[in-house]
């Protein structure tokens, strides 16, 4: 009868060390992808039963942006991607190698497929890491994402700066198509895109209101998300701030006048009422 009653509380002792899949899940919200897919290798139990509860998801790298695998994550809401951008070596004019930030052309083809797998995805947030000597490659880019482009380089000394620019632009139009064939759903809010065209220069506001694929994304986002784009690189300020906030109000920082965008929300259903509301209004006053 003893030797029962200790396999019974012995029994019980060890069913009491598992935690449920909620907490797992819980925890893994926190976790980078790789350390999310290792969990999921450990059993069958991590694979079926805390896989499906994750709700956030932070990617650092191109090759895990992998479409097959977003069938596990049912109820994600929250996708931060950090590996839109990455380092290369750059040879200098004084032949030498110095590491600049540039768009991961990989990744960027592969982002808006793999965010239209999320059946309850409500924010994308596409950035990168900052690397640096103590730290490498782990410090996230809270802000958008920042194409530098030298408007006085000759075209051959500008080729790497304007093949980034395309690829930027190229990750804005996809979504745009994304949102328009409703691949995407207009519940999802995307922040960090930036045309590369909206830095604030003189050379940029000489271009006008003609950029095609910020039209084209001010007609096709989410018009909420519309109005709180940012325009004419007014997200500098935030990228250079060291006060860190939410910048997944900010939407995508296009090369449009502010007067441009508004233009197009007015002519969008619903876009006039949107405007001249008094939410909009309580929203400019601060």
């Amino acid at each position: 009868r003893i030797a029962a009653g200790d396999a019974k509380n012995g029994a019980e002792k060890e069913k009491q060390e598992y935690l449920p899949p909620e907490v797992w899940a819980g925890a893994a919200n926190f976790l980078p992808y790789e350390d999310v897919l290792n969990m999921a290798a450990v059993s069958r139990s991590m694979l079926k039963d805390v896989m499906p509860g994750i709700k956030v998801l932070h990617i650092t790298k191109a090759e895990q942006l992998h479409v097959g695998l977003t069938s596990r994550y049912r109820d994600v809401v929250d996708l931060s991607l950090f590996c839109m951008l990455h380092k290369v070596n750059v040879v200098t004019a004084d032949q030498d190698m110095e590491p600049t930030l540039c768009t991961n052309g990989n990744a960027c083809g592969r982002i808006t497929p793999f965010i239209c797998r999320f059946p309850r995805l409500e924010r994308v947030f596409l950035g990168g890491l900052r690397s640096d000597d103590d730290e490498p490659s782990r410090n996230p880019i809270q802000s958008f994402i920042d194409i530098p482009f030298d408007w006085l380089a000759e075209e051959s000394d500008a080729g790497a700066s304007r093949r980034d620019g395309e690829i930027a632009r190229g990750v804005i139009r996809s979504l745009s198509g994304a949102y328009r064939c409703g691949a995407l759903s207009s519940k999802v809010w995307v922040a960090g895109p930036s045309c590369p065209r909206s830095e604030r220069t003189f050379f940029s506001f000489a271009l006008g209101d003609t950029c095609e694929t910020c039209i084209d994304a001010c007609k096709s986002f989410p018009i909420a998300s519309v109005l709180d784009f940012e325009n004419r690189g007014s997200s500098q300020t935030l990228r250079e701030s060291d006060v860190g906030g939410d910048f997944s109000i900010c939407g995508v920082d296009v090369c449009l006048t502010r007067r441009a965008i508004e233009d197009i929300i007015a002519k969008r259903p619903g876009g006039k009422e949107l405007l001249y509301s008094k939410k909009r209004l309580f929203q400019l006053l601060g």
